[in-house]
């Protein structure tokens, strides 16, 4: 019985125009963008100090176009995104979006410049989910109307702006990075009459190109797994372990795992999201406070925002980019 979450090119000898090469040595200072999903508002924390300062309300006017409903800051025109972060192409250049949210008979999904110019790239019926960008393009999946539900894996290079078909993955789509598709599989192992099951968990990553996947993560516990975010270059995938209180790991490679919550701070830490960059891992929780995470120094709360809850939820602060 598989456990669907709702979350939610190594070497590469030539870059695509909108990929760039990683910095290795981080700024001395930068503004970390945040949005506030209750609020509907959002800002930038400076590096260092950790002030906020808020961005004019009229950048989030219009709605979010994600599922998702985050809003996320594009350094490179200046402007903020009715998008996830993962859907902005990685020189800012591009960015993508699925229409209607729910199945529909004339589902599309759509391509969008530095400019505004907004193409719809594909059409089809039942529901498209972008899943961010892979060395190759945008990738989003197709997954058809009832009753057989079937899936494809599409990828659209901007420049030709025309979709081809990818290789299945056999896991539930999180996410693609530059590395690949990622994928998530949670399977009930025990009796279903077993009130906490022991869950065979798995995490993958496909190559976009070649199909080959690698297991990263599977273990049997009694708790769920799913991805949180990545690191900056998109290939190190943080894991969240449910549980009490639940875990917070960073794969570094396949099997391999470096703690996150191993200190006091574990038990009131409950993020939201991850976005990683040269300073570490950025993340945002569910009460508005901003976390940062790194080898040397662990975790640490690093801000508190001001924060509206409401009867919806709580203000969570979503990171909204890397700092730059």
């Amino acid at each position: 019985m598989a456990i669907v979450l709702p979350i939610a090119a190594v070497g590469l000898l030539l870059l695509h125009p909108w990929q760039h090469p990683a910095r290795t040595v981080p700024p001395t200072s930068c503004r970390l963008p945040v949005y506030l999903s209750t609020s509907n508002t959002g800002g930038f924390l400076a590096v260092p100090g950790y002030a906020f300062s808020p961005a004019p309300g009229t950048a989030f006017a219009g709605g979010a176009k994600g599922a998702d409903k985050h809003w996320s800051y594009d350094a490179a025109i200046a402007r903020w995104l009715p998008v996830d972060q993962r859907m902005i192409s990685s020189d800012g250049n591009w960015w993508v979006y699925a229409t209607p949210l729910e199945p529909s008979v004339t589902a599309s999904f759509h391509l969008v410049d530095r400019h505004g110019s907004d193409r719809t790239v594909w059409t089809g019926t039942g529901r498209a989910i972008p899943l961010g960008w892979s060395a190759g393009g945008a990738v989003f999946v197709h997954v058809g109307p009832s009753p057989h539900y079937q899936s494809e894996y599409l990828q659209v290079d901007p420049a030709a702006g025309t979709p081809r078909s990818l290789a299945p993955i056999a896991a539930e789509p999180v996410s693609a990075t530059a590395s690949g598709l990622w994928g998530t599989r949670n399977v009930i192992t025990g009796l279903e009459s077993d009130s906490n099951p022991p869950i065979h968990s798995t995490v993958s990553q496909t190559d976009s190109r070649s199909g080959a996947t690698v297991i990263w993560w599977d273990q049997t516990s009694p708790g769920l797994v799913f991805v949180l975010g990545f690191d900056k270059e998109g290939r190190r995938p943080i894991l969240g372990i449910s549980g009490i209180p639940e875990r917070y790991v960073l794969l570094t490679s396949p099997k391999t795992e470096a703690e996150i919550t191993g200190d006091a701070h574990a038990a009131e830490f409950v993020p939201v999201t991850a976005v990683g960059d040269d300073h570490g891992v950025w993340f945002g929780d569910f009460k508005g406070a901003v976390w940062l995470w790194n080898a040397a120094q662990g975790l640490k709360r690093v801000a508190q925002l001001p924060t509206r809850a409401s009867d919806s939820g709580s203000d969570s602060a979503i990171i909204a980019g890397p700092c730059r």
